[in-house]
């Protein structure tokens, strides 16, 4: 049969039904994770990177930031947007693909899995804008720079 479901908590491991999803638990519960958790994991791997696109299943792309400036707003973009904060998504978004445009629609798709909202959706582009970045949010973006 061919594979039509997903785990829905990492969206990696495919089921063709719930039968087999249920006898692979065991086994894939040791490896199954949220994919902003892969994505943090791979940023303390490479903490040069601001962060890494899957392009596809064997390989990332990594995306650097050069300008200081440019780093911490998107590191800093990136904590509210973990705290739920999807204006931050869609800021994310037109800085990663304006680095990236190549991979524009990979890291739309990425995006949405991590944050569970379409960067290019109407919660994200027209959403609250929240309440900016405070002294604390900054420093900590500094602070996960490397020297």
């Amino acid at each position: 049969a061919r594979a039509s479901q997903r785990c829905k908590k990492c969206l990696s491991a495919m089921y063709c039904c719930r039968e087999h999803q249920v006898k692979d638990w065991k086994r894939h519960k040791k490896t199954c994770k949220t994919p902003l958790t892969c994505q943090d994991e791979m940023l303390r791997e490479n903490p040069q990177a601001d962060y890494l696109v899957d392009v596809d299943s064997e390989r990332y792309r990594m995306i650097t930031f050069r300008d200081a400036m440019g780093r911490v707003f998107f590191r800093s973009c990136r904590a509210k947007a973990a705290q739920g904060d999807k204006r931050s998504v869609s800021t994310m978004y037109k800085q990663l693909s304006g680095a990236m445009p190549e991979h524009a629609t990979t890291i739309r798709r990425q995006l949405k899995r991590e944050y569970g909202a379409d960067p290019l959706g109407d919660e994200c582009v027209n959403g609250p804008v929240g309440e900016g970045f405070s002294a604390e949010d900054i420093k900590n973006a500094m602070d996960s720079m490397p020297a």
